[in-house]
């Protein structure tokens, strides 16, 4: 199994399609940003389930999202197509318990704080 973890924003809404056998299935569109190489991958992601149903209205155009799942791919008229069956998402970006809002008085009254920090 390609495990693989995604962080990108929904192309669109999502989408609740219930299967012949009676499966529920959220299917989305993520657009991932590679900064290094300038590109940006689309996938088709699908969320079976209870859970994909659940998290559906929350999924909207331009969200961020987090995605874990399976990688696959499949080729239609010689173009790639990027997928992943989803196991988990978490909606929105999290939080950054790192950073502290100070005022420029309360950073010169630190003696820890040093501008000349080399990194």
């Amino acid at each position: 199994m390609k495990m693989i973890t995604l962080v990108g924003n929904a192309v669109r809404d999502a989408e609740i399609r219930t299967t012949q056998n009676g499966d529920v299935v959220c299917s989305f569109s993520l657009a991932v940003n590679d900064k290094r190489a300038n590109e940006t991958y689309f996938f088709d992601c699908n969320y079976w389930g209870k859970a994909g149903e659940a998290v559906a209205p929350y999924i909207e155009k331009g969200k961020q999202l987090t995605v874990v799942g399976d990688l696959s791919w499949r080729e239609y008229n010689g173009n790639k197509y990027l997928q992943c069956r989803v196991s988990s998402l978490t909606l929105g970006q999290r939080s950054k318990s790192h950073e502290v809002n100070m005022s420029p008085t309360q950073q010169k009254a630190d003696p820890d704080y040093d501008d000349a920090i080399p990194f």
